[in-house]
């Protein structure tokens, strides 16, 4: 039986060690090159009162098996606040079994009891299992070109 828990507090994570694992298997799998110090430096950055960040684990039998790591952030176009998803995760053994699934419904009904009612992410062209999953959640796939730019 899956259980998911938000966090937005670095000291509520449970079974953190093994949270930061998955993350970092989330981050090669990507091509970024983190180590579990930098992972746990993130998460501690992110993860505190004032900032408004969100760890959503899912466990299975208390193992992480997934995450889906975002931001509340406030939009001039909505007028309102809204939730990026910055990182979605399932370990390979647990996926197609409809945890990716379960995760977004579950950030979904969160986010409707905190009044926010628009939720954005990003996929590679190439990662056609989650744009597939996106689409069988309802999300439109939108034409964007990602622009970024590091400042230091």
């Amino acid at each position: 039986m899956s259980q998911i828990v938000v966090f937005n507090l670095y000291d509520d994570i449970k079974k953190i060690d093994q949270v930061i694992l998955l993350l970092q298997k989330q981050m090669k799998d990507i091509k970024v090159d983190k180590t579990i110090r930098d992972i746990d430096q993130s998460l501690r950055n992110a993860l505190v009162g004032h900032k408004r960040a969100i760890l959503e684990v899912c466990y299975e039998e208390e193992e992480p098996v997934g995450f889906i790591f975002g931001n509340i952030c406030s939009g001039i176009e909505s007028g309102k606040d809204y939730f990026w998803i910055n990182e979605i995760h399932v370990k390979e053994e647990f996926r197609r079994k409809k945890i990716g699934s379960l995760m977004i419904k579950y950030i979904e009904n969160w986010l409707k009891d905190k009044d926010i009612e628009y939720v954005a992410a990003m996929t590679s062209r190439e990662n056609e299992a989650s744009k597939r999953m996106f689409d069988k959640m309802k999300f439109d796939e939108s034409d964007v070109v990602w622009i970024d730019k590091y400042t230091k």
